[in-house]
């Protein structure tokens, strides 16, 4: 059996497969809501998916753009520089976990 808390305006906030405090029991009219909460819940868990690996790019434009001289990493705000500098020792330790290109695409920069 499945389980359902709500909040205030009615809304599904939760969905249970134990009966927990402020959990009801679902019914066969809380189907819809049931879907209606699951299909959300998915695109903002794709949306955030995506956002974490749009992060990784704009490190990588970022690297470009002082590579190149067109921005200085001072024109950043100071709490930015520290987030990136951050992000990079973690990018640092974990390098081969968060490779963009897998071995084949490699040889495709040698060209």
């Amino acid at each position: 059996m499945r389980y359902i808390k709500r909040n205030d305006l009615g809304q599904i906030t939760a969905v249970s497969e134990e009966a927990l405090p402020d959990f009801d029991a679902v019914g066969p009219s809380d189907l819809v809501d049931i879907a209606t909460f699951l299909s959300g819940s998915g695109a903002q868990t794709a949306l955030r998916s995506s956002d974490l690996e749009f992060i990784r790019v704009v490190d990588d434009l970022l690297e470009v753009l002082f590579s190149k001289g067109l921005i200085n990493f001072t024109d950043l705000p100071e709490k930015a520089q520290q987030k990136f500098i951050e992000r990079g020792r973690l990018r640092e330790q974990n390098r081969d976990a968060l490779s963009l290109l897998g071995d084949d695409d490699d040889q495709l920069l040698d060209l």
